[in-house]
């Protein structure tokens, strides 16, 4: 689905997709740097460097999941206000369960398929 609106701070929509793709293409980076690490941890081939260096890039890839997810929640409470345009008794369920589907969709995410915010 293609949703030509702003953002919720007021950005175009392409900013965010340019945004996204900034950010995906870093968490990508970290991930694999990270499986890497884990790898050499499991085969008791790690040393103090590289152990601070991996909780060190876990941080990191807390801190760009949050950033991601602030950045596309806007779609999250749009979709939310569209279900509960009548009533807005369980909205907050509704943003509770639309914040977990998009943490799973961040965690998810293949760039090399498509875009994330189309």
């Amino acid at each position: 689905m293609d949703i030509a609106q702003p953002t919720s701070d007021g950005r175009p929509a392409t900013q965010l997709h340019s945004r996204n793709d900034e950010l995906f293409a870093r968490r990508k980076e970290l991930s694999d740097r990270i499986a890497e690490l884990r790898a050499k941890a499991e085969a008791g081939e790690i040393d103090e460097v590289s152990e601070a260096a991996l909780r060190q890039d876990e941080r990191e890839l807390d801190d760009l999941t949050s950033e991601i997810t602030a950045a596309n929640y806007g779609l999250v409470r749009r979709y939310v206000a569209m279900f509960t345009f009548r009533s807005s008794q369980h909205s907050e369920d509704f943003q509770s369960a639309g914040k977990v589907g998009l943490l799973w969709a961040i965690a998810s995410y293949d760039p090399a398929r498509a875009s994330f915010a189309s």
